[in-house]
C-alpha cells in the first residue's frame, strides 16, 4: 500500500482482514451451537455461551486466561477454546498498521518492528514466570512471534537470492526441520512458554519458509508442491476452525477418544472444512478490499454476529439452558444432577465458613 498509494489505508486493511476471517469463524461458531446444546452439560454449555460472546467481542483469549487455561481439564469441554489464538491474531491486525502508517520509510519500519519484537520477547519471558496464563494467551507477550514473520517478509522482499544463498540453505534447511520436529516432543504444559526457549522453533520456522522461497528447485519445494498438500494448505484455516469442536463433542460422554472416535473426528473435520472452504473462504480470497462494493455482504455477517452474541448471552444467563436440559433427561439423571449441584453448593459453603 505504501509503494502503490504512498500511504496505508487502515480501514481498507481492516476490511480485508475481517472479511477474510470473520465469515468462516462465525459460521463455525454458529454451526457448533446445536451440537454443543445436545452434547454438553448445562454448566459447560453456560461457559460455551460466554465463549460465543468472547468471539464476537474479541475477548475470548482474556476469558480463557482468567478462567480456564489451555491444559486444564475444563478446556476439554469448550468447543471454541482454540479461538484464543485467533483473538491474538486479530488484536495484532488492529494495531500493526499504525507502525506502517506513521513511519512509512522501510528503514524506520524495520527498526520499530525489531524494537517491539525484543520488548515483547523480554516481557513474555518475564511474565511466563509470574503469570503464565496471561503470558500464554495475550498479545503483548505473543506479538514477537508475529513481528518475526513481518520482519522475515520485509527481509525477503528486499533481498535477491545468490548461488551462495542457495548453498547455505542446503545446510540449514535440514537443521531447521530437525529442530521443529524435536520441539514437538520437548514442549509440554510444564515448558515455560512463551520465553527465550520459544525463539528456537520460531526461528526454525522462519528458516524453513525462507529456504523454500530461496531455492525453488529443492526437493522440499517439490514435496510441498504436491496437489493434495497444497489443497490442505489452502484449507488450513477451516481445518483449524473445525477440528476442536469435533474433538470436544466426541469426548463429551466419556472424556476419552477411542480410535473410532478419532477417525470420525478427522472425517467430520475434513468434510465440514471442505464445505466451509468452497462456500465461504474462496469468496474471501477474491475480495479486493473495496468496502462499499461489499456493504450488503458485510451487513449480513454483522447480523450473524448479533445472533451469535444473543445466543451466547442467553445461554449464559440461563445457566446453559438448564431447565430445557433437565426436561430431556430420565429421572435417574435428574436425581444425579440435583445431587451434584447440591454437593457443589456444600463445598462452597464449607469454604466460606468455619464449619
Amino acid at each position: 500500500d505504501i509503494h502503490t498509494n504512498g500511504r496505508v489505508r487502515i480501514l481498507r486493511f481492516y476490511g480485508k482482514r475481517l472479511y477474510r476471517i470473520a465469515p468462516a469463524a462465525l459460521t463455525v461458531t454458529l454451526a457448533s451451537f446445536p451440537l454443543a446444546y445436545l452434547a454438553l452439560l448445562p454448566f459447560d454449555l453456560r461457559d460455551y455461551g460466554a465463549s460465543m460472546v468472547g468471539v464476537t467481542t474479541l475477548t475470548l483469549n482474556k476469558m480463557v486466561a482468567n478462567n480456564i487455561g489451555y491444559f486444564s481439564p475444563l478446556a476439554e469441554t469448550q468447543p471454541l477454546l482454540h479461538f484464543w489464538s485467533l483473538m491474538v491474531e486479530i488484536h495484532f491486525y488492529l494495531l500493526i498498521p499504525f507502525v506502517f502508517y506513521f513511519l512509512r520509510r522501510l528503514e524506520l519500519i524495520r527498526i520499530a518492528l525489531l524494537t517491539l519484537l525484543i520488548a515483547s520477547l523480554i516481557y513474555g519471558d518475564w511474565l511466563s514466570t509470574w503469570d503464565p496464563k496471561n503470558s500464554y494467551f495475550l498479545l503483548p507477550s505473543r506479538a514477537w512471534e508475529l513481528l518475526f514473520g513481518a520482519l522475515l517478509f520485509l527481509f525477503m522482499a528486499t533481498r535477491e537470492n545468490s548461488h551462495s544463498t542457495v548453498r547455505w540453505v542446503s545446510w540449514v534447511l535440514p537443521l531447521s526441520v530437525v529442530c521443529l520436529l524435536g520441539f514437538l516432543w520437548l514442549f509440554s504444559e510444564a515448558t515455560k512458554h512463551p520465553s527465550f526457549l520459544s525463539v528456537a522453533p520460531v526461528v526454525a520456522t522462519g528458516i524453513l519458509i525462507w529456504s523454500i522461497l530461496s531455492d525453488p528447485a529443492s526437493r522440499l519445494v517439490r514435496l510441498f508442491s504436491a496437489r493434495w498438500l497444497v489443497l490442505l494448505g489452502n484449507m488450513s484455516f477451516s481445518l483449524y476452525l473445525w477440528h476442536y469442536p469435533f474433538i470436544v463433542f466426541f469426548k463429551a460422554d466419556t472424556g476419552l477418544l477411542s480410535h473410532g472416535d478419532m477417525v470420525l473426528a478427522v472425517f467430520g473435520t475434513l468434510v465440514c472444512s471442505t464445505i466451509t472452504y468452497l462456500t465461504i473462504e474462496r469468496s474471501s480470497f477474491s475480495f479486493q478490499g473495496e468496502i462499499d462494493r461489499t456493504r450488503k455482504g458485510l451487513l449480513g455477517w454483522v447480523g450473524v454476529a448479533v445472533v451469535v452474541t444473543f445466543l451466547g448471552i442467553y445461554g449464559f444467563v440461563s445457566d446453559g439452558f438448564e431447565s430445557s436440559w433437565i426436561k430431556r433427561q430420565p429421572e435417574a439423571v435428574k436425581t444425579a444432577y440435583r445431587l451434584s449441584r447440591n454437593a457443589s453448593d456444600f463445598r462452597r459453603h464449607d469454604e466460606e465458613t468455619d464449619c
